[in-house]
């Protein structure tokens, strides 16, 4: 059975890894693998930390009321319901 090569998320976008090893993602309860997560590249990842000081720093000016509620939004309500599949 072929396992699921997650993807990387970096500003915003899912992007392929250059990776050439995976990590298996197990369930710990059950110690079945569930997909594989890249060994991403020093360069994958330092993009991928800038990417997150940018937006953590933006994220930062934006009153709670209003950041609450885009966590809330219909964009994101399809990744929770992909995290609880998952779960299952």
């Amino acid at each position: 059975m072929t396992k699921l090569k997650l993807l990387n998320y970096i500003n915003g976008e899912w992007r392929a890894s250059t990776a050439s090893e995976y990590l298996d993602v197990m369930n710990p309860a059950t110690a079945v693998a569930l997909a594989q997560v890249p060994l991403s590249p020093a360069t994958e990842v330092d993009q991928a930390a800038r990417a997150a000081t940018e937006a953590f720093l933006k994220w930062g000016q934006v009153p709670s009321r209003s950041g609450s509620c885009l966590m809330l939004s219909p964009a994101v309500i399809p990744s929770l319901l992909n995290l609880q599949s998952v779960r299952r």
